[in-house]
Formats: C-alpha cells, structure tokens, sequence
C-alpha cells in the first residue's frame, strides 16, 4: 500500500459532477483527479496550489520527485503538523476529508462499499501492514490491524483519514522497485482511463457489509443504513490552529495596530484603528 496506489482507488470512485470548490467558481465541469489530489494535498500544506495538469497522472504512475510545490510530502514540520492534528483536532480533520475529498467521489452505497471492500482487502494482503494502528475511529481513538479487518461496519471518512494518515507519516518513501508492475496489474494503464481498477484483480473484502458517511451531528447518513448505535464522535473544534507554521509568521508584517469599537449612544460605531477611524451608521 502507497500513496500512489491509495489515490488511485478514490479515482475510480469519483463523481461525474463538479466539486464543492468549482461549484463557488460557478464552474459545473466534472470533478476531475486534480479535485481529489488537491484535497489529499491539503492534509499537508492547506496553502498547496491546485496541482498541474499532468502532475496528478505522474503521482499515480509513480514519475514524480519526492517532493513538489503541490506536494511536499518532505517537509517534516508540515507532516508532523498533520499528524498532530489527527491526534488532538480529529473532528476537525474528519470535516476536511468530507469536504474536500468525499464530496468528490459518486454518493452510493455502492461506490463507499466498493472503495471500503478494496482498501481493507489491500490492507489485509499487505504483509508489512501486521502490527499496524490506523486512526479510523470516528472518536478519534486508533484501532488495530487487525481490529479493523472485523469491522462489519465503518465510517467511510473515518477510514479514508486514518489510512491516509498512516501513509504520509509511514510510508512517505514509496517502493518504486515494485509499484510500476503494481500500477500495471492493478490499473487500466493502457486505456484513457488509467485509474480504472482491472475487473477481477481485487477481491472484495466482504466482512464489511454497511459503509456510512460521517455526521458531526453523530446521526448516520447512508442511502440504506439503518439507525447506527449511539457512540461519541470526535469533538468538532471550530476555527482552532494547531501549531501554526513559524515560518509563515516570517511573511507577516511586524506592525501592530490597536482597533476598538465605540458606541456613542446615537446608533454610531466608530472603529478606531490606528491613527484611522471610521463611522458607520446615521445619527438620527
């Protein structure tokens, strides 16, 4: 299991209509793979510049540097930065996987079971996974290897973060001895589709059965899934930043400006800030 091989399996499962972002460019194209990377991306580096045409179809072949503007899966304190998050913020990097990445591949019960069938299967046929922990408890908690192959139900968020998590902090150095015949076994390369997964190549992994996307409000949202049982999701943290990047801080202007808010009883605001004020409202 890499990167490369994880990103191919949410291409196969993408949606035929826009993302949420095109839809704020008023841009009803499809989704495309550079949708889906740019929201993997994110995890690391929320600044990342929407990757180039053909960075996305390098990545899933394996012809890329480590390395990238679009992807800097190099730099040690933006991983670790992200790992942290998962660790302390995990509803909050469950909303992000929802948003960004979910919300571009097709809404089915289908589509997440097969996507859910197909990583377990990869996870369980990966010998070097034995021993393995994976953040893929929508409360936040890890869960073993071998735990997590039982599961008859999971979060389908749940599982795409803590499996993604895994591989950027532990398998950030791909093989590439082996994944150029793994991509060709694997993938339709040879077609206009290459992040078509082969029929036949992936035997479902059928003890998950019930593949549900993830509520911060803790009810259940599935095409067919009954009630879920109660269980105490992560805690969604509005608007908190962990450990913000120093160097950014770099680029910020050294001045400090005093901004206060003034009410003179006769229905005006004044800001005051700086040596500036501003009045809003009629005095009537």
């Amino acid at each position: 299991m890499c990167g490369s091989f994880f990103y191919g399996l949410l291409l196969h499962v993408k949606s035929n209509g826009a993302s949420p972002r095109e839809h704020k460019k008023g841009i009803k194209d499809r989704v495309s793979g550079k949708d889906i990377f740019w929201g993997l991306s994110s995890f690391i580096d929320a600044d990342a510049p929407f990757p180039a045409s053909d960075f996305c179809s390098d990545y899933l072949k394996g012809d890329l540097p480590k390395s990238t503007v679009f992807f800097k899966i190099d730099d040690d304190y933006l991983i670790a930065s992200f790992d942290r998050r998962v660790r302390k913020q995990y509803g909050n990097e469950l909303k992000r996987i929802h948003d960004n990445v979910v919300s571009c591949l097709k809404d089915s019960d289908e589509a997440r079971i097969w996507l859910a069938q197909a990583l377990l299967r990869i996870i369980h046929d990966d010998s070097s996974l034995e021993g393995a922990q994976f953040y893929c408890r929508e409360d936040g908690t890890p869960i073993s290897r071998d735990d997590l192959l039982k599961q008859s139900s999971v979060c389908l968020e749940a599982l795409l973060l803590g499996v993604w998590h895994f591989l950027i902090i532990n398998r950030k150095e791909r093989d590439d001895s082996i994944w150029p015949d793994m991509f060709e076994h694997y993938f339709e390369h040879e077609t206009q589709r290459p992040w078509d997964v082969r029929p036949g190549v992936l035997n479902p992994w059928t003890v998950v059965t019930d593949v549900y996307n993830y509520d911060k409000t803790g009810s259940r949202n599935s095409d067919t899934a009954a009630e879920s049982e109660e269980h105490a999701d992560a805690e969604y943290v509005e608007a908190e930043i962990v450990d913000e990047d120093p160097r950014k801080k770099e680029e910020k202007s050294g001045t400090t400006q005093n901004i206060s808010i003034v009410n003179n009883g006769s229905g005006i605001a004044a800001w005051n800030i700086g040596e500036l004020t501003v009045n809003m409202g009629d005095k009537k």
